[in-house]
């Protein structure tokens, strides 16, 4: 139980940074509450492609970050060692590290394209459809 919540906040973050909109997006029909499925750095690296139409150069730049947070989102994940209050702040700290480096990688257009879509995403997050995570709400 406690593995799934910390793989939950870890897309909650995610979804609010670091892989910013791409993790939190779902496919349609999937289920509420649910992600889409894996996100791996080369399908949040096409989705950010083609929203933010990158270039090949911003591609190789931005790769090798997206794989470096995930291992590193990993291994915290997987430290049993650590309290949950002290992996959601290292987390958090991570994710804004790594939002830091893209927006160098980003042109002003790009960056402003990519504060946008997170900002949609978490409005998506924070007001899903049907009531919440899990589907509507029961009465």
């Amino acid at each position: 139980m406690l593995r799934l919540k910390l793989a939950t906040v870890a897309v909650v973050l995610a979804a609010m940074g670091m892989a910013g909109p791409a993790a939190a997006q779902r496919p349609p029909g999937a289920p509420a509450g649910r992600p889409g499925g894996q996100m791996t750095p080369d399908s949040i690296l096409a989705k950010m492609s083609k929203r933010l139409n990158l270039t090949a150069a911003q591609k190789a730049k931005i790769k090798p970050m997206l794989q470096d947070e995930q291992k590193k989102m990993m291994d915290l994940m997987n430290d049993h060692s650590t309290p949950n209050d002290q992996k959601f702040a290292k987390m958090r700290t991570m994710r804004d590290t790594y939002q830091a480096k893209l927006k160098k990688t980003l042109t002003p257009d790009q960056q402003k394209k990519m504060d946008q879509w997170q900002a949609e995403m978490r409005a998506r997050f924070q007001h899903p459809p049907g009531g919440g995570p899990g589907g509507p709400p029961t009465r």
